[in-house]
């Protein structure tokens, strides 16, 4: 069981028939359970190897896959510090966390590691430091860890109490952040291996602000010319924004459609996209039951939101949905019930 008032699950689909979550327990370690197409779910959870402890009051769990036989997590420790771990097909997992090099530290109560896996030998990893700016630090298959971490370009800053990173890779060669601002503005930055940083981070267009104290911006890449953005507003409708590489980015903020609202202050939207051509959002609504709402290239927008079928609740003022796409035609949810059970449904194409 793991404490469904301060832990979310971090689920990876490293393939398709493989799934693997990872949360931190009561005893502070990180624990896991996979699932396969041939064997169905672990009897049970499992800690990883090794004897680092992380906060599981104030740490989550960021988790990706690089490859279908790879495995990386990244945590941020009660020294501050960025730690790792590992697993390979080949090898298993690591027999410790180790901690990332350099001296940056960065606030373990308040961030949280964004991570992203641009190519199969790269990682990029962001955090919002003490002072406020975006921190980056990285990783190639060719040369190992960067020696330490360095502060992005430009002069913007961010709330580290309150913000967190969103980044994403639309193609290997290209990483795109979000983050909303002080004055309540989404703002960006984005990085080419064609010309590396951009100087400074800028603002979205349009009048349509949100609450930097209490939201998140979710940020999906549909397709290499595609991004698509959400954000909770201040009337409790989802919003959201995109851009194209042919057009930029849209004049402002739009509000999906459907009469149903969302707790601004404690929920934040998860979105993935199952193919270039869908895009899946879920929240937990006010009434704690799971919902979503959905676009395709053929429909558009959904009417409005709708429940997710079942009567499991779960509570929307602490918990949020982990989802993931294992192929274009299967969505698995999870987050962690009342109970303190990990609890979990699913989607298939009919």
């Amino acid at each position: 069981m793991f404490e469904h008032n301060e832990q979310r699950i971090a689920a990876v689909a490293r393939a398709p028939g493989i799934l693997d979550l990872f949360v931190i327990g009561f005893d502070n370690r990180v624990w896991s359970t996979f699932w396969t197409e041939g064997t169905g779910w672990n009897a049970d959870w499992f800690p990883l190897p090794g004897g680092a402890r992380f906060d599981h009051r104030h740490q989550q769990v960021t988790a990706l896959s690089r490859a279908p036989g790879i495995l990386d997590l990244f945590v941020i420790g009660y020294d501050n510090h960025v730690w790792s771990t590992y697993w390979t097909e080949a090898s298993g997992w690591s027999s410790e966390w180790f901690r990332l090099p350099g001296a940056a530290v960065f606030d373990h109560q308040t961030q949280q590691v964004a991570a992203v896996a641009r190519a199969p030998g790269i990682l990029d990893l962001f955090v919002v430091g003490f002072d406020d700016r975006v921190w980056s630090t990285y990783w190639t298959e060719a040369s190992g860890w960067n020696s330490d971490w360095f502060r992005l370009p430009g002069r913007a800053t961010f709330n580290h109490n309150t913000q967190q990173v969103a980044a994403l890779a639309r193609t290997p060669g290209n990483l795109d952040l979000f983050i909303i601002g002080f004055d309540n503005n989404v703002w960006s930055t984005y990085w080419s291996d064609a010309t590396g940083w951009s100087s400074d981070w800028f603002p979205l267009p349009g009048a349509t602000r949100f609450d930097h104290a209490r939201q998140r911006v979710a940020a999906v890449a549909r397709a290499p010319g595609i991004l698509d953005l959400f954000v909770i507003g201040f009337d409790n409708h989802v919003w959201s924004t995109y851009w194209t590489d042919a057009s930029g980015w849209s004049r402002d903020w739009f509000r999906l459609p459907g009469g149903t609202t969302f707790d601004h202050g404690t929920q934040h939207v998860t979105a993935l996209a199952r193919a270039p051509g869908n895009l899946d959002l879920f929240l937990v609504g006010f009434d704690n039951r799971a919902w979503s709402t959905y676009w395709s290239d053929a429909t558009g927008w959904s009417g409005d939101w709708f429940q997710l079928p079942g009567g499991t609740t779960f509570d929307h003022d602490k918990q949020q949905i982990a989802a993931v796409a294992r192929t274009g035609g299967i969505l698995d949810l999870f987050a962690i019930g009342y109970d303190n059970r990990v609890r979990s449904t699913y989607w298939t194409a009919g």
